[in-house]
């Protein structure tokens, strides 16, 4: 009798937790303002010379740039496609909301 009340407690949690995180999926999102218009234009910087600083780092830049230029084109972006070939959009917008939701900081 005591383990079956344990176990009705529990699932009763479970599901409480489970409703609650779906509560998080529910949310918008409010759009974010306009961009500015840019303040100078690329005109009126044609005739300045800007210095050349040295990268010490600029072959391990240019090689891990590489290496994530690859990572994403034959890794990542075909994980995506599936994704969202597999995934209803529905789906996809809760998935959407729920992290979009995490990242806001609380009031």
């Amino acid at each position: 009798m005591r383990s079956v009340v344990a176990y009705r407690m529990a699932r009763a949690v479970l599901t409480l937790v489970f409703l609650c995180s779906l509560a998080g999926c529910a949310g918008t999102v409010k759009p974010s303002a306009a961009e500015l218009p840019a303040m100078h234009t690329v005109a009126e910087f044609r005739d300045l010379r800007f210095a050349y600083v040295p990268d010490p780092w600029e072959g391990f830049n240019r090689s891990m740039y590489r290496f994530n230029y690859y990572l994403d084109k034959y890794l990542f972006l075909p994980v995506v496609s599936g994704y969202e070939f597999v995934t209803p959009v529905v789906l996809q917008t809760g998935v959407s909301n729920f992290y979009n939701n995490l990242g806001r900081s609380a009031p």
